[in-house]
C-alpha cells in the first residue's frame, strides 16, 4: 500500500527536524560510530544512515565510503513508509536492486531491514541494516535493532545541538567582535586588579594607543590617577575598584584628563560584570570635549546676551522707581497702576533673564552660591510682591502662612528668592480665576541626610519645610519626575495660558540640590499640586 505523496509535506514535525551539518567533524564522528556498532551487532552486515532534510526535499545518506545529498524521492518508497509509520520494514531477499537503490542510494545488498531513527516521536531519518546475502531478521535481531536505533537518534541530536549551540557561540562572537571593531565609544574591560583585559580601537585611539598595547596596563597608567593632578571622579578613590567591591554600576560621569598633555573631556560609564572566573569592569567612554567646548561657547553666549540685556533692564527698573516715589512729581490713581505694572512687567523679564544666566552658568561648571544667614519670611515677602498684581489680573487669591519664630538659613538669598518665584509663578500660571496659592513655611524634624554626612545613626536634623500648594489643574502622576527636566512641560489640555520655556522647575531643583535640601511634588489632577522643598536650618 501506497502512503499519499503530498503527506509528509503536512507534518508539522518536519519544522522540528534540524539541518544537520555533515562537514562538522563531531557529526562525521557520531555517524562513523553508529556504522562501526552496526557492524559489530549484526556481523557480515553493512549500514546505511539516511537524514532527513527539514524542507523533505532532500536526503542526507552516510556510508562507510561518503556521505552524499541526493533528492529524496518519497513517493511510495521504503523510506516514505518508515517515516511515516514509525514501523521498521524487513525485506528478506531483494527481488529487485537496482529499484531499491534508486530509493536508497548506496545500497547494494539482498536483504534489508530499514529502522526508523526516532528521537521523542520525530523521526529524522532512517537506519539501513544491509545483509549481502538473503536473510531472516527475527524478532530478536528487530528488537535489537530499533533499540540501538532510538540511541543513534539520540547520540545524533545531541552531537547536532551541541554543534548548533557551539555555531550559535561562535556566530554571537563574530557579531559582537564586530560591533566592537565599529563602535564609535571606547570599550574596555578591566579585571579586579585594575588591569586592562581588553579594549577596541576607538577606546585606544582616544588615549592614542593601540588596543594590544592596552593590555595588561593598569587604568591608573591610563587614566593619569599617579600623575599630580588626579581626575576628579579618582579624589575619593579608584572608581573602578568601588563599583568592584560594591557591585554596582557608577552614575554617568564626565572627567577633564591630560592625555599627552591635551586635556580632554571624556564621558565614562563604569559597571561591574559578574564572569565565572573573576568579576570584572565593563567600562565605556565616549569623547565629550567637542560637546563640552560647544555648550561653554552657548553659555558663553547667553551669559554676553543676558548682560548685554541687564544694563538697559536696570534702567528702566530703577526710573520706574523713582516715578512710583514720586520724585518726578504726584502720579494719578491710574498714573500709578501703568507705573506698578510696567515695573512687574520690568520684573519679571528680569526673571527671565537670571534663569537664563543661571543655566549659562551651570553648563559652564561655574554656577555658585554666595551665601550668607538670611531670614525666610523677607525673602517670601519680596518674592510675593512681585506676584501679586499677576494674581490680581488673573483673579487669583494669595494667602501667606509663615510660623513665627523661624530660624535663620545659611544660603543664597537672591537664588531663594528665585525658587520661590518660579513656583509662585508656575502655580499662577496653573490656576484659573477664583483659584488660590498658598505659600507656607514651617519648621519640622527630617531624616534628610545632607550629602556630607557620613553617619547612618545621625539624629533627625531640624528643616524649614517651604509649600507653595494651588488649587490649579493638577500634574498626572507619570509626569512627577520629568517636570523637573528642562524645557519639559506636562500636556494639559485645561490651561491656555501655560506658556512658559520650561526651565522654572529644573532651576528650582538645581538651587535646592545646592543648598543640599530636596524639592518634591504632590498632585492629584483636578486637586491642585503642592511643591515642598526641605532646606536644613541653623539651630536656635
Amino acid at each position: 500500500m501506497t502512503l499519499p505523496v503530498t503527506s509528509l509535506h503536512n507534518h508539522e514535525f518536519l519544522h522540528t527536524i534540524p539541518s544537520f551539518d555533515v562537514n562538522a567533524p563531531e557529526v562525521i564522528s557520531a555517524l562513523h560510530k553508529v556504522a562501526l556498532n552496526v557492524s559489530m551487532l549484526f556481523p557480515g552486515t553493512g549500514c546505511i544512515i539516511m537524514l532527513l532534510h527539514p524542507s523533505a526535499r532532500f536526503l542526507l545518506t552516510y556510508t562507510s565510503e561518503q556521505i552524499i545529498q541526493h533528492p529524496f524521492i518519497y513517493a511510495g518508497s521504503r523510506l516514505d513508509q518508515v517515516l511515516q509509520s514509525h514501523q521498521p520494514v524487513i525485506i528478506e531477499d531483494v527481488a529487485d536492486q537496482d529499484k531499491l537503490a534508486r530509493e536508497i542510494p548506496g545500497f547494494h545488498g539482498r536483504s534489508l531491514l530499514l529502522l526508523p531513527l526516532l528521537n521523542t516521536d520525530i523521526c529524522i531519518g532512517a537506519l539501513v541494516i544491509m545483509g549481502y546475502e538473503p536473510q531472516v531478521f527475527d524478532d530478536q535481531a528487530v528488537r535489537i535493532g530499533r533499540a540501538f536505533a532510538d540511541q543513534a537518534a539520540l547520540s545524533l541530536m545531541s552531537v547536532q545541538q551541541a554543534s548548533s549551540v557551539q555555531h550559535w557561540i561562535l556566530e554571537d562572537q563574530r557579531y559582537l567582535r564586530t560591533i566592537l571593531q565599529a563602535s564609535s565609544d571606547g570599550i574596555a574591560l578591566v579585571g579586579d586588579q585594575r588591569h586592562f583585559i581588553e579594549a577596541n580601537p576607538a577606546f585606544g585611539r582616544m588615549f592614542a594607543l593601540q588596543p594590544a598595547e592596552m593590555e595588561n596596563c593598569s587604568c591608573a597608567d591610563i587614566f593619569g590617577c599617579n600623575g599630580d593632578v588626579k581626575p576628579a571622579c579618582c579624589l575619593k578613590g579608584c572608581m573602578i575598584e568601588h563599583a568592584l567591591r560594591h557591585e554596582q554600576s557608577l552614575e554617568y560621569a564626565e572627567v577633564d584628563i591630560t592625555i599627552q598633555g591635551t586635556p580632554r573631556v571624556l564621558g565614562l560609564s563604569v559597571t561591574p560584570v559578574a564572569l565565572k572566573d573573576a568579576p570584572v569592569c565593563l567600562v565605556i567612554a565616549r569623547d565629550m570635549t567637542a560637546v563640552r567646548d560647544a555648550t561653554r561657547s552657548k553659555a558663553k553666549f547667553l551669559s554676553m546676551i543676558a548682560h548685554e540685556l541687564r544694563s538697559p533692564l536696570n534702567a528702566i527698573n530703577g526710573y520706574l522707581e523713582l516715578l512710583l516715589t514720586g520724585v518726578g512729581g504726584e502720579l494719578t490713581d491710574e498714573q500709578h497702576d501703568f507705573a506698578r505694572r510696567a515695573r512687574a512687567g520690568s520684573e519679571n523679564l528680569y526673571a527671565l533673564l537670571e534663569d537664563l544666566l543661571l543655566i549659562s552658568r551651570a553648563d559652564a561648571g561655574q554656577m555658585r552660591l554666595h551665601r550668607e544667614l538670611v531670614l525666610l519670611p523677607a525673602i517670601i515677602d519680596n518674592a510675593v510682591e512681585e506676584l501679586e498684581l499677576t494674581a490680581a489680573d488673573n483673579e487669583i487669591t494669595m494667602q501667606l502662612d509663615i510660623a513665627d519664630h523661624l530660624p535663620r538659613l545659611y544660603a543664597d538669598s537672591v537664588r531663594l528668592q528665585q525658587v520661590l518665584r518660579n513656583l509662585i509663578n508656575n502655580a499662577l500660571h496653573f490656576t484659573p480665576a477664583g483659584g488660590e496659592v498658598t505659600i507656607s513655611a514651617s519648621l519640622i524634624k527630617s531624616d534628610h541626610r545632607s550629602s556630607a554626612s557620613l553617619n547612618d545613626d545621625d539624629e533627625p536634623q531640624q528643616m524649614i519645610q517651604l509649600q507653595v500648594r494651588d488649587t490649579g489643574c493638577g500634574i498626572a502622576p507619570e509626569f512627577h519626575q520629568r517636570i523637573f527636566e528642562r524645557f519639559f512641560q506636562a500636556p494639559n489640555e485645561r490651561v491656555s495660558r501655560a506658556g512658559g520655556q520650561g526651565l522654572g522647575l529644573s532651576i528650582v531643583k538645581m538651587i535646592i540640590e545646592l543648598h543640599e535640601g530636596t524639592v518634591t511634588v504632590s498632585s492629584v489632577p483636578g486637586q491642585g499640586s503642592t511643591f515642598t522643598c526641605l532646606l536644613p536650618c541653623l539651630s536656635n
